[in-house]
């Protein structure tokens, strides 16, 4: 049960993700670099003191919550086979309370 979105993003695009109650997500940084933030939920494994979050090629977070708005917005780009872009990948699952990595 799990939904699998793409999205390349030129310099300062951005993408919204709802993501429903009783889901969580899991989001990859895969080129370029990109900035995340919600009112409601909270990223794991990456600056987790805060509501916004910058994330780098290679990085990758858990995000966890009540479900709610997911912005992102691309802050750095590389050059791929479609031009300037920041590329992520992102996966929505069903939450389960306290999974998730314990070891940070």
């Amino acid at each position: 049960d799990v939904d699998c979105y793409a999205a390349e993003l030129e310099a300062g695009a951005q993408v919204i993700v709802e993501i429903p109650k009783g889901r969580m997500a899991y989001l990859v940084c895969i080129e370029g670099g990109i900035s995340i933030a919600s009112e409601t939920m909270r990223a794991t494994e990456i600056a987790c003191n805060s509501q916004h979050y910058q994330m780098n090629k290679y990085d990758g977070c858990e995000i966890t919550g009540t479900g709610g708005v997911l912005s992102v917005t691309a802050t750095d780009t590389e050059m791929t086979e479609n031009g300037q872009l920041a590329h992520i990948l992102i996966f929505l699952m069903p939450s389960v309370p306290d999974a998730g990595r314990k070891d940070f």
